[in-house]
């Protein structure tokens, strides 16, 4: 029997195929935290302070990423500056519904029963390539 690395073969060396399990495990347990977060953000209000109201946001993050640049403490304001807001908003509202999306993408399963929606990406590589 060959051995693998306990790196690979979470939880042993001689079960390959249990990392795969650990790594279901943990999708699941990280799409739940999502799930409680968006619950939560959308539940409380939250949202209000992360969504762009006006153009102005964008001059105002150019000015706070100046500032930072410099290394200089930007002026106390609301509790988010406009950069803080945009990198927050990109990342709730963008970066996290294209992981899932491109993660999708790359299952066997899904491809083969719906194969347009792999054909969105390109392919599983440029899916793949997103998410690096």
């Amino acid at each position: 029997m060959q051995r693998f690395s306990s790196w690979i073969a979470l939880p042993g060396q001689h079960n390959l195929g249990m990392g795969r399990h650990w790594h279901f495990f943990c999708a699941v347990f990280w799409s739940a935290n999502g799930l409680i977060y968006l619950l939560l953000f959308f539940g409380t209000g939250e949202w209000r302070r992360l969504v762009p109201t006006s153009w102005t946001v964008f001059p105002n993050a150019m000015r706070a990423a100046w500032v930072y640049l410099h290394l200089q403490i930007p002026a106390a304001g609301h509790p988010y500056n406009a950069l803080q807001q945009l990198t927050y908003f990109g990342v709730i509202f963008v970066l996290a519904p294209l992981l899932l999306m491109t993660g999708a993408a790359m299952s066997p399963s899904l491809a083969a029963r719906f194969p347009l929606y792999l054909r969105l990406f390109g392919g599983r590589q440029v899916a793949r390539s997103i998410r690096k």
